[in-house]
């Protein structure tokens, strides 16, 4: 990132495409910082300030540019926001973001938090919410698990591929993949005509889907117990 001075007298959209790339790729691919974000002087006093209007807009964006700025100013934004946020995508990486950086959540914080994202898995049927399905990989909570396991069984397919996905992930750690479970991959995916196009859902689909629920189940019952307990430890 440039140390010159086009920062100055930016508006949030352009503050935005400078720090963390075009709309689109952002969209695509996720906000990654171009370089690291100065914390002091005035190019320091716009980046707060940006960052802290970009957390008001919702705009998941900010959450990473305050994760590398400064977490603990970032967790004195954000965590107010947990009442009022609304954006699927802002919802999942900010009860990441504070169940990471917040080292002074009570038990209610977390647990709010944890109903909050639980509700955004439940609700999850638009592209925006995807993300949340993602990060929920990241809150070993059993309500969520729950959530999660009930969306193995939607409709749509990257709603399940990315439910079961992070039903792995919780179990397993961050390097797990449903590509590497052959069965369970195979009783998410959509069948697809000679053109590709996904054929409408059958009986028989729907079976499929809930027997891939069933086994993550199985999983969730087996593991969880050792899971509670890491949690407990990492807490205590």
């Amino acid at each position: 990132m440039s140390r010159s001075t086009e920062w100055k007298g930016e508006t949030y959209e352009a503050f935005r495409e400078r720090v963390f790339g075009d709309a689109y790729a952002v969209w695509h691919d996720g906000p990654h910082l171009s370089g690291p974000l100065p914390s002091s002087g005035e190019e320091g006093d716009h980046n707060r300030a940006m960052l802290t209007q970009g957390a008001q807009q919702e705009d998941y964006a900010a959450i990473v540019g305050w994760e590398a700025f400064d977490a603990q100013q970032g967790v004195a934004v954000l965590k107010p926001l947990v009442a009022t946020a609304r954006k699927p995508e802002f919802i999942g990486r900010l009860v990441a973001f504070l169940q990471t950086h917040d080292t002074d959540a009570t038990k209610q914080d977390i647990a709010d938090r944890e109903q909050l994202l639980t509700s955004v898995v439940e609700g999850a049927g638009s592209f925006a919410s995807l993300d949340a399905l993602m990060t929920a990989s990241k809150i070993p909570s059993k309500a969520v698990l729950e959530a999660l396991l009930k969306k193995v069984e939607d409709d749509a397919y990257l709603t399940r591929y990315h439910a079961a996905n992070s039903i792995l992930k919780l179990l397993k750690g961050d390097a797990a993949d449903i590509y590497a479970h052959k069965t369970l991959f195979r009783g998410i995916v959509s069948r697809v005509d000679d053109r590709n196009k996904e054929l409408p859902l059958s009986a028989e689909d729907r079976e499929r889907f809930a027997v891939s629920a069933r086994k993550l189940r199985r999983m969730i019952n087996l593991r969880w117990p050792l899971l509670k307990l890491k949690r407990l430890v990492t807490k205590s």
